[in-house]
């Protein structure tokens, strides 16, 4: 069985109008045996549940001709446009099948349909496609049997779960209770929304929203939940999201699942949307109030920290908090007083800080709260119990191209030494699509060094400085690698070791290590043969970054 195609440049203006003649004319000289189809073939055809398709066979001189479909599609009269609706042309008299030349065929069943042509001739033809093809004679007669293989995706049917997460006083999870299923075939209407259930979920609280959808193969999500007065929007399967409003209800459910299957140049895209079928009522917390982490710095400079819920606004309470810094490099170490502690106005379950003085990301940072200096209360009067002290998050910036150093580029940019040992592919990345390869097995023979290295002029693009720099690794299970080596160069030269001989395996870790730049042009990925230390080791490097330091006066 073949699947062959042959397009024309002008073949779509074929079916502009869905050929208003049932038989085609081929302009000039054909070949004994050819055919049009209306969709471009890579592989099997694809199309959306309900779409159609057209084929034509120009062949010339045949005894015999037949398309035949199977049961579930229909052949369509000719005649319709873009703007109609294709049940109405469905041709009952032809059934499934017919020796028409040019067949339009409506595809209403889901999965893999075949379409088939079968011609007969008196004498061998040649068929001039670019697959080879095979004319077979039997009895006497020359036969073409093609079958044309046509993947119809159907509908997206979203399917859903909803836990209710239930904590201890710690904050641990000790239940997840089921508060919602929906299947597929499922169809909650947001008219009947007043006889949904209510559940109370307390201040602070915890819902999980689980995609389960798989008809028809799906992409994607979004989710839209309501837990506060802006909604929440999620893309990830597994979407856990807060509520920390007090008193907040819901009236026509808590939000909607959006399925997608996202178009690319072969995909059929399709999308569909299902309500989630219940509300939320947000009530008091008997939970207390207490830090939850999450400490950062902003570019601003300012401090911002999460805590169990939405608080009233508050005052006052600078010297509750203890901020002490430390900066080794610099022999600095002190504590530096809170120029102002409020709500942060972009999120009421977050306090915002603001220092009298200058903090820098090579800084250390710890910050503790006494609430006897102090006290900030949740909406339910309850007051934040005193923590610290907890080290901050310090704000840093990438300096790298990130397209560049995550492998983005598919590869330009860089030369592969060693192209039986370094590669760069889709396997496995941290980010994005690509990442960087390892391989060493028996059969490999490396040198005593294996390289990768970068080619494309002025590629490097980060300045003089002082800088962390760091990368992900992922190590397979069966690998023992003791030593990645990077080498920054052309003119300044600057040779790094990365120690892997205890990094955790089967998943990606972050190394980093602080580095003095200097003039560079080159990077390089090298691995030496003593460092491999046995068969079957694969490393994957993703995600290189140089962050600039901040180097405290």
């Amino acid at each position: 069985m073949k699947k062959l195609n042959i397009l024309l440049p002008l073949f779509a203006l074929l079916f502009v109008v869905a050929c208003d003649e049932d038989d085609y004319v081929a302009p000039g000289t054909v070949t004994d045996v050819a055919w049009y189809t209306s969709e471009k073939n890579n592989g099997d055809y694809k199309l959306n549940q309900g779409d159609y398709m057209s084929f034509v066979d120009l062949s010339q001189g045949y005894e015999s001709h037949e398309w035949s479909i199977e049961t579930g599609n229909y052949f369509l009269k000719a005649g319709f446009s873009q703007y109609d609706s294709l049940p109405l042309f469905i041709d009952q008299e032809k059934g499934f099948v017919t020796d028409d030349a040019t067949v339009h065929i409506l595809f209403n069943k889901a999965g893999i349909n075949k379409v088939r042509l079968y011609n007969t001739f008196n004498q061998k033809v040649v068929f001039n496609g670019s697959e080879p093809f095979e004319v077979v004679n039997k009895d006497g007669v020359w036969v073409i049997d093609t079958t044309f293989l046509v993947d119809v995706y159907g509908d997206v049917l979203p399917a859903f779960k909803v836990y209710q997460l239930v904590e201890d006083y710690d904050g641990n999870i000790i239940e997840e209770k089921e508060v919602c299923s929906i299947t597929e075939t499922d169809m909650p209407d947001a008219d009947k929304a007043e006889t949904w259930p209510s559940i109370d979920v307390e201040m602070g609280g915890r819902l999980k929203f689980v995609d389960l959808t798989t008809k028809d193969r799906p992409t994607g999500r979004i989710w839209t939940v309501f837990n506060q007065q802006k909604s929440t929007t999620s893309n990830d399967s597994v979407a856990i999201v807060y509520f920390n409003t007090l008193g907040y209800t819901t009236a026509k459910g808590v939000g909607s699942i959006k399925a997608e299957r996202v178009s690319d140049d072969e995909l059929p895209s399709a999308s569909a949307v299902k309500v989630i079928p219940f509300n939320v009522n947000v009530i008091a917390s008997a939970k207390p109030f207490v830090y939850t982490g999450n400490i950062k710095e902003n570019e601003d400079e300012s401090i911002i920290m999460n805590v169990s819920g939405e608080m009233k606004s508050f005052s006052g309470v600078e010297d509750a908090f203890t901020v002490h810094v430390l900066n080794a490099a610099s022999g600095f170490e002190e504590n530096i007083a809170a120029a102002k502690a409020e709500v942060n106005p972009e999120d009421a379950t977050s306090i915002k800080l603001k220092l009298s003085e200058a903090i820098y990301n090579s800084d250390q940072v710890y910050v503790s709260y006494d609430n006897t200096k102090g006290a900030i209360l949740r909406a339910d009067d309850k007051i934040l119990e005193n923590f610290g002290p907890v080290g901050v998050d310090m704000y840093t910036q990438n300096f790298a191209d990130v397209d560049f150093y995550g492998a983005e580029a598919g590869g330009d940019g860089w030369f592969i030494q060693h192209a039986n040992q370094w590669f760069i592919n889709t396997e496995k990345s941290s980010s994005g699509s690509y990442g960087f390869k390892y391989v060493y097995d028996t059969a490999s023979s490396p040198g005593n060094n294996a390289k990768i290295q970068s080619t494309a002029p002025n590629v490097f693009g980060v300045e003089e400085g002082e800088y962390l720099m760091s990368l992900e690794v992922w190590m397979e299970e069966s690998s023992n690698i003791a030593f990645l080596r990077t080498n920054l160069s052309t003119p300044d030269w600057l040779p790094l070791t990365w120690d892997l001989s205890s990094i955790e395996k089967g998943k990606w870790v972050r190394l980093t290590q602080q580095i003095s730049l200097g003039d560079h042009s080159k990077f390089i990925f090298q691995i030496n043969k003593a460092d491999v230390l046995g068969d079957n080791a694969i490393m994957y490097i993703d995600d290189i970054e140089f962050t600039k330091l901040e180097m405290r006066p």
